[in-house]
């Protein structure tokens, strides 16, 4: 799930690197904040499939659209440590 990648990267942005915890740190936080629109699985429902598309942003700027939003998605309610 490209997107739960994504989201691990906000759970350790300052790291340089994703351990397993990391990744499970970006599931759990996915599974908080993300499922109730992208579903559970990631494939969509209200807000789109993250789960088979490739996100055209760099990392940069997909922890910025986490972050603090974009069109119609909310910010996610997280400060990477």
């Amino acid at each position: 799930l490209p997107f739960v990648a994504a989201l691990s990267l906000v759970a350790c942005e300052e790291e340089g690197g994703s351990s397993r915890a990391d990744v499970r740190a970006g599931g759990d936080l996915f599974a908080a904040e993300c499922a109730s629109c992208h579903g559970a699985d990631g494939r969509g429902g209200v807000g789109p499939d993250l789960a088979d598309e490739v996100p055209d942003e760099d990392d940069a700027e997909l922890t910025e659209v986490i972050l603090e939003g974009e069109d119609d998605m909310a910010a996610i309610a997280v400060t990477p440590e």
